[in-house]
């Protein structure tokens, strides 16, 4: 057990009645939103040199952290430069019940920010929330595809599953979708971009208004820029889809305004790997700068404009035949 005493004068803690510093292991720098501090591995087990806080090492495999303190929860730790590991986040969760586990649609919706989440509750079908810190969705793919097959198999009646991302979120619906669909053959899967993304890994197209140096600076460093060399491009998943003939139907949500024409583009740039364009059609288009900042208040203030993509996306899923070419439909309120 662990001795809560410090020796007089010094900042060295006790463990097993054991100074921490002359004891073997190794001493990495630990990045926290409420501290920075020093931290001390020895096998599988850790503490922080300035704070008698004490955790067992979960997972640690040098570019990711994984650490359950002994007085509270579990936290994740990513590498980003030397030997400092700043603090991220995961979760996911379900509404998974006695009663909808036997139901045959399930929907997906992975997030990197609290109230990024659009998706409606009202909504019938289970869903799975998966929440992360930014880019640091490349680091929890493996995390990700998971905990998801680990619910999948708890539905034994699950038919189609529908993976919705906004923005950059998509990268992780397709990835999940392109992966989960190897795994479950027997399922028929459906990613809807609300809008896609442009070619992540193109370097030119990281500097753009809506990248930070933050963004730039962490792309660029290993184990991220490997990752997003690989998996930036949604159209090099979809190109990967095609090619081993998986069942994964893809659809897309934008809007018509002159100010969403990059959007627009990036979406037009996977039409032969989409089923459905849902475009939405404001009715003063020069109000918006952009969708990414409406989309949510879009869906959540009309319901059955959500249900009607929903329930759309879904029957075409569930059909054997893909359409002939890429269908377009206008939505206006």
């Amino acid at each position: 057990m662990c001795n809560e005493g410090r020796p007089p004068g010094s900042g060295n803690i006790i463990y097993n009645n054991v100074p921490v510093l002359s004891q073997p292991g190794r001493t990495i720098t630990i990045s926290h939103p409420q501290w920075n501090d020093e931290f001390r591995i020895t096998h599988s087990r850790g503490c922080r040199l300035h704070r008698n806080d004490h955790a067992t090492v979960l997972y640690h495999d040098g570019e990711k952290l994984v650490l359950k303190w002994d007085d509270w929860g579990k936290e994740r730790f990513i590498r980003r430069s030397a030997d400092i590991y700043h603090f991220t986040f995961y979760e996911c969760t379900d509404s998974i019940t006695p009663e909808n586990v036997n139901a045959e649609e399930l929907i997906i919706n992975p997030f990197d920010r609290p109230g990024k989440h659009f998706l409606l509750t009202d909504d019938h079908r289970p869903t799975i929330n998966i929440r992360y810190l930014q880019w640091d969705m490349l680091l929890h793919f493996q995390e990700m595809y998971q905990d998801v097959s680990e619910r999948i198999r708890q539905m034994p009646c699950l038919k189609s599953v529908l993976l919705a991302g906004l923005c950059k979120d998509c990268l992780a619906a397709v990835y999940l979708a392109f992966r989960l669909s190897k795994k479950f053959p027997e399922l028929s899967f459906g990613v809807w971009g609300c809008p896609w993304v442009a070619n992540r890994k193109t370097a030119d197209l990281r500097k753009g208004p809506l990248w930070s140096w933050e963004n730039i600076e962490t792309c660029n460093l290993p184990p991220y820029s490997s990752v997003l060399l690989r998996w930036g491009d949604p159209a090099d998943i979809f190109k990967e889809i095609s090619r081993l003939s998986l069942k994964v139907r893809g659809f897309a949500f934008y809007g018509s305004s002159p100010n969403w024409n990059h959007d627009r583009e990036c979406t037009e740039r996977l039409n032969s790997y989409l089923c459905k364009h849902y475009i939405y059609e404001p009715s003063s288009p020069e109000s918006c700068q952009g969708l990414h900042t409406i989309i949510i208040p879009i869906i959540r203030q009309n319901a059955a404009l959500y249900h009607h993509m929903i329930n759309d996306m879904f029957s075409i899923i569930n059909k054997t035949d893909l359409p002939e070419k890429c269908e377009k439909e206008a939505l206006t309120l």
